[in-house]
């Protein structure tokens, strides 16, 4: 057998170092699946939580939307009440006689 790296004979293994490397290899084959365990169940996980924040987040944008809607109809009758008030106060102001209320006398 020829040692790859000085291109000069090597002696074979022997059987107690094939032993010794075959177990390493067999050690690092199992802690490299139990890490990729551990990963897809961290990813898992993960996805898991993405999915209940995609909800919630699906559940906020519902409600913006409803209170959107609140506000909007809130502000459509305060500008109703608005042009009233106003209505009512150019009609005072504009009549050259006060208001029939203003004019009875009492008794």
């Amino acid at each position: 057998m020829w040692n790859s790296l000085s291109q000069t004979p090597s002696a074979p293994f022997s059987t107690l170092q094939c032993l010794y490397l075959e177990e390493h290899i067999r050690e690092a084959g199992e802690q490299g699946e139990g890490t990729l365990r551990d990963a897809k169940a961290k990813v898992a996980g993960l996805e898991e939580a993405l999915q209940r924040s995609r909800e919630h987040m699906a559940h906020l944008v519902r409600e913006y939307q409803e209170l959107m809607n609140i506000k909007l109809a809130l502000d459509v009758e305060i500008l109703t009440y608005r042009k009233l008030v106003e209505g009512e106060e150019n009609r005072s102001w504009s009549s050259p006689f006060p208001p029939s209320s203003a004019l009875s006398t009492p008794g």
